[in-house]
């Protein structure tokens, strides 16, 4: 499995949309087998979405994202688990011994004002 974490001097990118860099991990249970660091070159969301799918990626953890890449990522067959912060290195392992919690959330997303994607992981944000 790849997953995917927009990086940012360590921690995860507050915005996916303007993201520079992304950490790309190939995991197998709870070992990684493989990091990468590579810059984002696309611009817009299709390009986005576009180099997300080229590299293969199965979940992407993010911080904020636009409705509408979060809906052309999703489209591409991404799961994408959005409004999370925190230390790159901290939020992967959190994913993949599955106790990504609250912690992790954005703090406005901590609340529920700003939450429209339900549980963590959650596809749809309607």
């Amino acid at each position: 499995m790849k997953i995917a974490i927009p990086n940012w001097q360590g921690r995860v990118s507050p915005v996916f949309d303007v993201a520079g860099s992304l950490l790309l991990f190939d995991v197998n249970g709870q070992d990684v087998l493989r990091r990468e660091e590579l810059p984002l070159r696309g611009h817009g969301l299709a390009a986005r979405a576009e180099e997300l799918t080229a590299l293969k990626v199965d979940v992407l953890v993010c911080g904020a994202i636009s409705r509408a890449l979060l809906s052309a990522i999703s489209a591409s067959g991404v799961l994408v688990i959005p409004q999370i912060c925190g230390p790159v290195e901290d939020v992967l392992r959190a994913y993949m011994h599955d106790c990504l919690t609250d912690c992790y959330r954005m703090p406005q997303s901590r609340d529920g004002a700003h939450n429209h994607s339900g549980r963590l992981g959650e596809r749809d944000i309607s």
